[in-house]
């Protein structure tokens, strides 16, 4: 590719990002925002919907892998709290197993294959119950 095509082509991208950064700043002075203000909500909701979830456990994301890795004796590969159909557990990841741990009071509630789709379809009940 020429230097001459090169530079008309960064050119373009420079004008088209300038251009793009001047109509977010407007947009946002027409509205009174702060354009440097980017509320949770509006990056991720799962990061909101975790936060939330979060100060519901009873119990760290540590203490239901302790608990996890104690059931089936094996080193856990993630961690992760869910509502799962308005049940509040951690989902613990060993191996092929997936643990799931109430986050109110730290038992394991079942233990499933996760390369068996006949063990999805069962909902463990925990402790804290999610709206």
């Amino acid at each position: 590719m020429k230097t001459l095509t090169k530079l008309i082509l960064l050119s373009t991208f420079v004008g088209a990002s300038a251009f793009l950064g001047l109509t977010y700043s407007v947009q946002a002075a027409q509205t009174n925002e702060n354009p440097l203000i980017i509320k949770l909500e509006e990056i991720n909701p799962l990061i909101a919907q975790t936060s939330k979830l979060q100060k519901l456990a009873k119990i760290t994301p540590q203490e239901a892998q302790k608990a996890a890795e104690a059931k089936i004796k094996g080193k856990s590969s993630s961690v992760k709290l869910e509502n799962e159909e308005g049940n509040l557990i951690y989902a613990v990841v060993i191996g092929t197993k997936e643990v799931k741990v109430d986050a109110g009071n730290g038992q394991v509630l079942s233990v499933d294959n996760t390369n068996d789709e006949k063990d999805e379809g069962k909902t463990p009940v925990s402790s804290i119950q999610v709206k």
